[in-house]
């Protein structure tokens, strides 16, 4: 992806748990952990939706233990967030965007990890998950219906769903239901969850199948849908703030959390909040106007 002239990243590091349970952060692309890597088709579709916003946006991908390798740290495995807060001023981490909450456990953080939370956020780190899709906006494993934690379920984190304006119902036989990727699965009134913002989540273009054409690789470009793309959408947007702001006030000085939650509240398709749909969907466009001026305003 760092060479893909239609979603390029800049992919500085990735961070993974190895076996004997120590901490490895690789930039070598050649590295042999890499080519153990069985389960990274979701995270590229991610990164692809990413990208495809906020062109050459850096990108430190943390691995996560997914059952397919024998390498990654477990979902609110402390030792991971102890990194991201550890390194987050040598790295320049903005932004943690989280792509898997669908039924999957994550795994109840004890009060080290949310309290790693609360100190990035005090850092100016803004962190989205995620909403979930079906039913997994509840916090409750859909078949047992016994009560798991998702990142949505935690404060520190802002719930991000996906626009649906559709009422196809995928496998569901029932039409007056929204998709499994919506905001909002269950009927039209009786969402009982709350997301903070909306972004696509239906016929999303994203890459998939990554195959060396020539000196290059490239890869297949299909239709996504799902929350998990949803996140990074909001993230790319988040992004671009941040460079406005930066172009605005002639520096590398950050906003505000603060800021940047202000400028997204203005450029929101919604001025209150909605439990359903939180406060809509983001204006790109107006954003990135938004924190140039703001940047202007404080230069």
């Amino acid at each position: 992806m760092e060479q893909n002239p239609e979603a390029n990243v800049d992919i500085i590091g990735f961070v993974t748990k190895t076996s004997s349970g120590s901490i490895k952060y690789i930039t070598n692309p050649d590295d042999s952990y890499l080519n153990q890597q069985l389960s990274w088709g979701h995270g590229f579709a991610v990164i692809s939706a990413l990208a495809a916003v906020a062109r050459d946006v850096k990108v430190i991908f943390m691995d996560i233990d997914m059952g397919a390798d024998p390498y990654g740290f477990e979902k609110g495995e402390y030792l991971m967030w102890w990194w991201i807060y550890t390194y987050q001023a040598s790295k320049d981490i903005d932004i943690v965007s989280w792509s898997q909450s669908t039924d999957i456990h994550f795994a109840y953080p004890g009060s080290q990890t949310q309290q790693l939370w609360s100190l990035l956020i005090n850092k100016g780190v803004i962190m989205l998950a995620s909403a979930g899709n079906l039913g997994t906006y509840k916090n409750l494993n859909v078949t047992t219906e016994v009560e798991w934690k998702y990142p949505q379920y935690y404060t520190a984190w802002y719930a991000i769903g996906s626009i649906d304006h559709e009422t196809r119902s995928g496998d569901n036989s029932n039409k007056n239901h929204r998709t499994y990727y919506s905001s909002w699965y269950e009927s039209y009134t009786s969402g009982n969850h709350i997301v903070n913002w909306l972004e696509p989540g239906h016929g999303v273009p994203v890459l998939t199948d990554p195959k060396q054409v020539g000196s290059i690789f490239k890869g297949t470009w299909v239709y996504g849908n799902g929350t998990s793309i949803s996140a990074p959408y909001l993230a790319a947007i988040i992004a671009l703030i941040i460079t406005g702001y930066h172009n605005g006030i002639g520096s590398s000085t950050d906003p505000s959390v603060q800021k940047v939650i202000e400028i997204l509240l203005y450029a929101s398709s919604r001025s209150t909040f909605y439990q359903l749909t939180g406060y809509g969907y983001v204006d790109a466009y107006i954003a990135y106007g938004k924190a140039y001026m703001e940047g202007r305003l404080a230069a």
